[in-house]
């Protein structure tokens, strides 16, 4: 009867040991995925593109707003223009915050113009690009998601760089 329960309790410590060793190497796997070098360079090769991008549509934003009347006008412009290149836009007035196209971004409702710096930034829920343009007394900002950084992860919640910049990857 000993010799029975032991051999159970060794069967049953082998197969919780190779249940955890499967664990381990899959878990182990996941975190180590290797990404192939033409991948990076492809990803590097569109954010740069986009980067540029961004700069050069936020110039033509801020001619853009500056000639319309209304705000309802320009925030029209600014919708079209962040759908049109899948990035955001927000103008500050006198540092405060008069126009934005998304409100999932976590921004200041006040900004310093010193404290803006061209780049990738930490925003609430992830890495983005960023890059601002001045005009008398208003700052205009275009933005860009490099890649989601949530607190908890679940399926809905998944932390991955932007489709934008991994497309087919």
């Amino acid at each position: 009867m000993k010799s029975t329960s032991r051999k159970k309790f060794i069967y049953g410590a082998l197969l919780g040991f190779v249940f955890w060793l499967c664990g381990s190497l899959l878990y182990h796997f996941e975190l180590n995925a290797s990404i192939d070098e033409q991948t990076v360079l492809k990803f590097e090769e569109r954010y740069q593109d986009k980067s540029a991008k961004l700069k050069k549509d936020l110039s033509s934003f801020q001619k853009e707003i500056h000639d319309l009347n209304t705000e309802r006008e320009k925030f029209d412009q600014a919708q079209k223009l962040a759908k049109k290149t899948n990035a955001d836009y927000f103008v500050y007035v006198n540092d405060s915050l008069v126009l934005w196209t998304d409100n999932s971004i976590s921004v200041l409702n006040v900004v310093d113009e010193s404290e803006i710096n061209d780049g990738i930034i930490f925003l609430e829920n992830g890495w983005y690009h960023i890059s601002h343009a001045h005009q008398d007394d208003s700052v205009f900002i275009g933005i860009f998601k490099v890649k989601n950084q949530f607190k908890h992860e679940n399926e809905d919640l998944v932390n991955v760089f932007s489709e934008d910049l991994m497309n087919g990857y």
